[in-house]
C-alpha cells in the first residue's frame, strides 16, 4: 500500500533574509515554527505529491545513497519536524489544502507584525497627537475585514487595532472580534473614553489582547493643557471616562497597559505619582515615552531639551529598578543593544503600518505623507515586498551607543530609526555619528526620509 504523508492545514513556508527558510502551521491562534533548509522544503512537497516508496527510491538514485539509508534520513528529518508540526501518514494524495504555501522573499525581512489605523478621526484632541487626529477627520479604511483576512493567510503574528480612535470605526466591534480569534496577539489603542458594552463582554478574560490607554497625569487638573480647544469641565469629563475604563478593563481581567507621553519637562517630575497612579486603578504594565514629533506632536518638539532627555531616561530608569515587574523595559538603554553596532528595530521590515486612507508606512512614527503609494489588496503580498524594498530599513542598524556616544540626542534617539532621522538635520549631517558611519546606499535610503 502507498503512504503519503498528511500535514495539518495551514502549514507554511516563510522565506526570509534574517531568519532563513521557516516551516510553520498556525494552530488556532499560534503560529509553531521551525528553521529548515531548501532540501528539506523539497524533501517536503515531493511526500506531499509521492508514495514515501517513490521519493525513497528516487532519493537513493539522485544521491548515490543505498534505499535503506535514504530512508533512514528520511525519516530522522520526519521525526524532528513532527516535534513540532504533527505529521501522519495516510494512502491517498493530501488535499491542495494541506500542502504548504509559499511565502516572503529571502533578500528581505518578511513583516510578522502590522498595525492598522482603522480611521483617522478622534473624539479628542490631544495636543502632541502625532497623526493629528480630530472630530473632523472622515477616513475609515476600506474592506477591513478583507485586509484583515489577508493579513492573517501571510502569517501576521501581531496585530495592533489603532486610529484615530478605534471605536469610532462602524465595524469596530467585527474587527476587534475577527483579530482575537484569528491572531496571536492583538494590541489595542485607544484613548478610553468610549464604553460600549459589547466591548467589554468581548475581551473579558481573553489572554491574547491588550488594552493600550494614555493618561495625561495623576490628577485632573493634569488633563487641562493635554487636550486642545476643550473646555475644562470636557477636560475632567475625559480624565475620569478614561480611569472607569481602566479600572472595567481590570475587573474583566484584561491586561491594560497605561501610557504616559512626556512632552514637557514638567511632566518629567510627575513620572513617579503617575506610576503609582496607574498601578492603584488597576494597569497591568506602564510605559512612559517621548513625543512622536510628528502631526500636532511637531509643535512640542521645542518643549524639550537634550537635558531633558537625559533626564527622562534616568528618571525612567530608576523608576524601573522600583517597579521591575510593572514598568516595561522598552526604553532604549535597556534594551539588548551592541554597543558596537546596534540592532534593526523592525520598521518597514519585522514591523509595518497601514493607514486609514490605505498607504504603507514604516511605522505609525511616520506621516503618511512620507508613503505615496496605495495599497492593492488583491496584490497585497507583491505590494507589501515592493514597499519594503523601497524603505529598506531592514539593513540599517538603529541609532546606538557605539554610534552615539556622546550626542547630546542620544537620549532621544538610541533604539528607533524615525527618532534618529528626524534629529539628522538639527546635528547636521556631518556631525551626527550615525549618519557617518552608514554606507553610501543607506545615506541615500534615509536622505529620502529627511524633512
Amino acid at each position: 500500500m502507498k503512504k503519503y504523508i498528511n500535514l495539518p492545514r495551514n502549514t507554511y513556508f516563510i522565506n526570509d533574509k534574517i531568519n532563513g527558510l521557516l516551516f510553520g502551521y498556525k494552530q488556532e491562534k499560534k503560529h509553531k515554527e521551525l528553521k529548515i533548509n531548501f532540501q528539506t522544503k523539497e524533501l517536503i512537497l515531493d511526500l506531499c505529491s509521492k508514495a514515501t516508496d517513490e521519493v525513497i527510491t528516487s532519493y537513493s538514485r539522485k544521491y548515490n545513497i543505498s534505499k535503506i539509508e535514504i530512508k533512514d534520513k528520511i525519516f530522522n528529518i520526519l521525526n524532528k519536524i513532527n516535534n513540532c508540526i504533527p505529521i501522519k501518514f495516510c494512502d491517498f494524495k493530501p488535499n491542495v489544502a494541506n500542502i504548504p504555501i509559499s511565502i516572503g522573499d529571502l533578500n528581505l525581512v518578511f513583516p510578522r507584525h502590522a498595525s492598522i489605523e482603522i480611521t483617522d478621526k478622534c473624539n479628542i484632541k490631544c495636543r502632541f497627537c502625532y497623526n493629528n487626529s480630530n472630530s473632523n477627520n472622515k477616513n475609515f479604511i476600506k474592506s477591513p475585514m478583507k485586509l484583515l483576512k489577508i493579513l492573517c493567510d501571510k502569517k501576521i503574528k501581531v496585530i495592533e487595532i489603532t486610529g484615530g480612535e478605534p471605536f469610532l470605526h462602524p465595524d469596530f466591534i467585527k474587527i476587534l472580534e475577527y483579530c482575537i480569534e484569528n491572531f496571536e496577539v492583538v494590541a489595542l489603542i485607544t484613548n478610553g473614553t468610549n464604553h460600549n458594552p459589547l466591548f467589554f463582554d468581548l475581551v473579558e478574560g481573553k489572554r491574547n489582547i491588550l488594552v493600550q490607554v494614555t493618561i495625561p497625569g495623576a490628577k485632573k487638573e493634569s488633563s487641562y493643557e493635554e487636550y486642545i480647544e476643550t473646555k475644562k469641565n470636557l477636560c475632567e469629563d475625559i480624565f475620569n471616562k478614561k480611569i472607569k475604563f481602566i479600572k472595567k478593563l481590570k475587573k474583566r481581567d484584561v491586561r491594560t497597559r497605561i501610557v504616559y507621553i512626556v512632552d514637557d519637562p514638567k511632566k518629567i517630575d510627575e513620572m513617579s505619582n503617575v506610576v503609582n497612579f496607574a498601578k492603584n486603578i488597576g494597569g497591568s504594565s506602564f510605559t512612559a515615552t517621548l513625543n512622536i514629533p510628528n502631526g500636532r506632536g511637531k509643535n512640542r518638539e521645542k518643549s524639550m531639551s537634550s537635558e531633558d532627555y537625559k533626564k527622562f531616561a534616568k528618571h525612567l530608569n530608576d523608576l524601573r529598578e522600583q517597579f521591575p515587574n510593572f514598568i516595561e523595559n522598552d526604553n532604549p538603554e535597556k534594551l539588548p543593544v551592541d554597543l558596537n553596532k546596534g540592532w534593526s528595530c523592525g520598521a518597514g521590515s519585522k514591523s509595518i503600518c497601514i493607514t486609514a486612507d490605505q498607504k504603507l508606512k514604516p511605522c505609525v512614527m511616520f506621516s503618511s505623507d512620507m508613503i505615496h503609494k496605495n495599497l492593492e489588496l488583491d496584490r497585497f503580498e507583491n505590494e507589501i515586498i515592493d514597499q519594503i524594498s523601497k524603505f529598506a530599513f531592514n539593513t540599517i542598524d538603529v541609532p546606538s551607543f557605539g554610534t552615539c556616544l556622546g550626542c547630546e540626542f542620544s537620549d532621544y534617539c538610541i533604539g528607533c530609526l524615525f527618532r534618529g532621522i528626524k534629529k539628522i538635520p538639527l546635528k547636521g549631517k556631518d556631525k551626527c555619528g550615525w549618519y557617518l558611519k552608514m554606507t553610501k546606499k543607506e545615506k541615500e535610503i534615509v536622505e529620502r526620509y529627511l524633512c
